[in-house]
């Protein structure tokens, strides 16, 4: 039960997230340019996503059968 309950809350918090991100770039496009943001959301995006893979268990040999 508990990792459903991790599940269906990391999904909310990324649907939360996702939802913001459109209207924060409408507001950064004002001030700084599109390819710039482009890069910084990438790099952004990469450095969150490099914290996870030490998260996700890793499948066994005996799971790959």
């Amino acid at each position: 039960m508990k990792r459903t309950t991790e599940g269906w809350g990391s999904g909310l918090l990324a649907v939360i997230i996702f939802s913001g991100s459109l209207p924060a770039t409408r507001v950064a496009v004002a001030d700084f340019s599109p390819i710039f943001l482009t890069y910084a959301r990438a790099v952004i995006a990469a450095l969150l996503g490099g914290d996870f893979p030490g998260r996700i268990p890793s499948a066994s040999a005996a799971t790959m059968r």
